[in-house]
């Protein structure tokens, strides 16, 4: 399966993308196996959308609204969101992160470089080399990372290594 476009409001059942997954504001994806979507190339998404479902991509690129996965998400190289937000139900993985407003993950967080404008929330642990973030860091459990600069207050609820 070659790129696919989710219009506006619609709902996709999907498994595998090998190209490019473009997605309008309200789309909606789900996984036909109930689990996971794989896109072999980027995301692209404008507006509100939603995975019902855990990703895998190689990077994400998107603006002007939120995000939503709700299982586990990992990407090989970049998530940047202008002018939006993230929010993972489950793990988060990527290289690197840049996202303009909120990132909020319930469980486990990996990157080598993080940038995000307002709040970075992790429910588990935050691992990264680089983290900054212009509000509020919150890490329900450890906290590691070479580099940890907070525009606000940085909340750390087990173990901090910096």
């Amino acid at each position: 399966m070659g790129s696919v476009n989710v219009n506006s409001g619609s709902v996709e059942s999907l498994d595998r993308v090998d190209g490019d997954l473009v997605l309008a504001e309200g789309a909606r994806v789900k996984a036909r196996d109930g689990r996971r979507v794989e896109v072999g190339g980027s995301i692209q998404f404008e507006g509100n959308c939603v995975f019902e479902c855990s990703l895998a991509a190689n990077s994400v690129r998107g603006e002007d609204g939120e995000l939503v996965v709700e299982g586990d998400l990992s990407v090989v190289k970049t998530i940047r969101i202008q002018e939006g937000s993230l929010e993972v139900g489950g793990n988060l993985t990527a290289e690197t992160i840049e996202v303009d407003k909120e990132v909020s993950v319930g469980k486990n967080f990996t990157a080598l470089d993080v940038e995000v404008g307002g709040k970075l929330e992790v429910g588990g642990n935050a691992k990264a080399a680089e983290i900054e973030v212009g509000g509020d860091f919150e890490a329900g459990r450890n906290a590691e990372a070479k580099k940890l600069e907070v525009g606000g207050t940085a909340q750390i609820e087990g173990e901090t290594t910096i």
